[in-house]
């Protein structure tokens, strides 16, 4: 099993609609089902598991409605889409998918949307407001041993019809590990020594790394870190992340004795 692999059974064990697992019936969308289309301009396997329709208790947010890929060429589960179909149709560089009619669908009910479509707005799906996109990053440089997590130096790409704009990146960052966070952290491009201030040279960009609001114990030190980025794209950006960077210091103390 794939899922096994490459990490993803715990994620489907428990966030798998009851639903799906009673009865996949991909022509009776409200009772849960499984549906699938390949993506050949990315090589991608789009899978989306649809538990609960709009009304239903939880259904916004709720990971019972998610859109997984799995890349072919890399052989990982490479992330998750925002838009949940009712339908896909397959094609050659481009696919399309529709929402039927129902109570979820709204004004997009029997209309096709048409993916991959290189004059479409980026981030938007059927119309509505563009997404938040989320990129998680996992850090364990030292394997296994206690460091402590000061600086995040990265490398980004944000493009539009225009060209390249070096001014813009990430809107904001978090950092978790087993026992403490950062909170949600505001970026701000600015010398000024404030949480989320963030410097720029050419298209690096610099930060310290938050300290955690949990505990009285509060730079951030594990044996690893989970480094949330997040971009709300709502000027039909591409962005890309060439390089990340984490600036650390492998613990001596007792930690690692």
């Amino acid at each position: 099993k794939i899922t096994d692999i490459q990490g993803l059974s715990s994620f489907l064990k428990y966030n798998t609609p009851e639903a799906i697992k009673n009865n996949d019936n991909p022509f009776i969308i409200d009772k849960g089902t499984v549906l699938s289309c390949r993506d050949n301009r990315y090589d991608e396997m789009l899978f989306t598991f649809i538990g609960k329709k709009k009304g239903d208790i939880g259904d916004i947010g709720d990971p019972d409605n998610f859109t997984i890929a799995y890349n072919e060429k890399l052989g990982i589960f490479c992330g998750r889409y925002s838009f949940i179909p009712d339908i896909y149709i397959p094609g050659k560089d481009e696919y399309f998918s529709m929402k039927q009619y129902g109570p979820d669908a709204g004004y997009n009910a029997g209309l096709s949307f048409r993916h991959n479509d290189d004059n479409a707005t980026r981030g938007i799906f059927y119309n509505e407001t563009p997404s938040m996109l989320v990129l998680s990053i996992l850090v364990n440089p030292a394997q296994g041993q206690v460091s402590t997590f000061n600086n995040l130096t990265w490398f980004t790409e944000v493009m539009d019809h225009a060209g390249v704009q070096q001014d813009i990146t990430f809107d904001s960052y978090q950092a978790i590990n087993d026992y403490q966070n950062t909170g949600l952290i505001s970026l701000i491009d600015t010398d000024n020594m404030i949480p989320g201030a963030m410097v720029r040279f050419l298209r690096q960009w610099k930060t310290y790394i938050e300290r955690d609001v949990s505990t009285d114990d509060p730079r951030m030190r594990d044996t690893y870190m989970l480094i949330t980025f997040y971009f709300l794209n709502k000027t039909d950006y591409r962005i890309i992340l060439h390089d990340l960077i984490t600036s650390v210091k492998v613990d001596t103390s007792r930690y690692n004795k």
